[in-house]
């Protein structure tokens, strides 16, 4: 995609509320009003400079990461998910980091003892996460820095089903 694609799917995703006004500025590539511009369609990604598209460009590329298909996204997303639904000890974060598919699979037996109700929410859930998952992705080769950014999107997106909720 060109900078100006880019550009043109991140005005979209923010019409569409899928991108929130926090994310947006949280990089420093942009800020409140640039995010309002574009939801309300008060600026034109053609006509923007060359260094404004290439920065809301880079926005769009840490927000929607084409790395997201990567094992370590993956696992990150799994990782938000535990964390949120049952706060993770700091000995089952950095084993989960070293060893992931071992400390997912001690994780998930402790967290069975959740109520009937609960646990079919939470079944339901991590198996639309895990179905994102490959059998070559369930070992225990360490995980780079990308887990932080999927784990870090799980937990945006599993709060803000929970305030829609409430």
């Amino acid at each position: 995609m060109t900078d100006l694609e880019k550009v043109q799917a991140l005005q979209e995703k923010i019409k569409a509320d899928e991108v929130a006004v926090a994310d947006f500025i949280k990089y420093g590539m942009a800020n409140k009003q640039t995010f309002y511009n574009l939801r309300d369609d008060k600026v034109n990604p053609e006509k923007m400079t060359v260094k404004t598209a290439h920065n809301l460009a880079r926005c769009y590329d840490i927000l929607f990461p084409s790395v997201g298909e990567s094992r370590d996204y993956r696992w990150g997303r799994v990782i938000g998910f535990l964390d949120f639904i049952s706060p993770l000890t700091q000995e089952e974060r950095d084993g989960i980091q070293h060893k992931p598919n071992h400390w997912f699979l001690q994780i998930h037996k402790r967290r069975m003892d959740l109520e009937p109700k609960a646990m079919i929410d939470w079944q339901m859930e991590l198996a639309s996460i895990m179905d994102a998952m490959t059998e070559e992705d369930m070992t225990d080769v360490p995980l780079s820095g990308m887990y932080l950014l999927g784990e870090g999107k799980e937990r945006y997106r599993l709060t803000g089903m929970q305030d829609a909720k409430s």
